[in-house]
């Protein structure tokens, strides 16, 4: 099982492949193991498949392992392990939005971290934050609600400093709905 995560993790190409011959769909019957190495080795290796990019992410998600996963985390057996499994997931993702859709499944405790990695893996490249923008991560972090003098408010705020001003504005969650509002109730003036 190790051997697929490190096929996974020479290139996106090798990724890729694992998805094609339904490595992964193997990989997450995996997570239900007793046995916590077996557990921890098919976690790893999915970890591995989604470090090249959302689309990877994203499919598997699709799978359901992450509610696999939250499930695991009730398990009082289970619960730190499952936890450093959902950060491995966190530190290889590419994908905010996929990771908060299911942060309401996940302990509060992991949204920190995980916009503590964002803050990290984006940092000063240009084509990180590009890509924030682009799959709607930055707006979807702009959604998460927080208490103020937080850690993950801070955390929130620093990831959002990241920014240009414009682009924050932007990306306001809500305001393609309004602005699509605004242009099905306008009437043009006659004049």
């Amino acid at each position: 099982m190790l051997s697929v995560g490190t096929f996974a993790s020479y290139s996106a190409e090798m990724a890729l492949n694992v998805v094609n011959v339904k490595g992964v769909e193997e990989l997450v019957r995996f997570v239900d193991a007793t046995d916590n190495s077996v557990k921890e080795a098919a976690m790893w290796s999915l970890s591995k498949v989604c470090e090249y990019g959302p689309q990877l992410f994203q499919y598997i998600a699709t799978t359901g392992v992450f509610q696999k996963i939250a499930d695991h985390l009730h398990s009082t057996d289970n619960k730190v392990k499952t936890q450093e499994m959902l950060q491995i997931f966190i530190q290889n993702s590419s994908n905010i939005q996929a990771l908060l859709s299911m942060s309401d499944k996940i302990e509060v405790t992991l949204l920190p971290h995980m916009l503590n990695q964002r803050i990290i893996i984006r940092g000063d490249n240009d084509l990180s934050r590009r890509e924030m923008v682009v799959y709607g991560e930055l707006e979807a972090v702009q959604s998460i609600v927080t208490e103020p003098a937080t850690e993950l408010h801070h955390l929130k705020n620093a990831l959002l400093k990241g920014f240009p001003d414009e682009a924050v504005r932007l990306t306001t969650p809500g305001l393609v709905t309004k602005l699509l509002d605004d242009v099905e109730h306008f009437h043009p003036d006659p004049n």
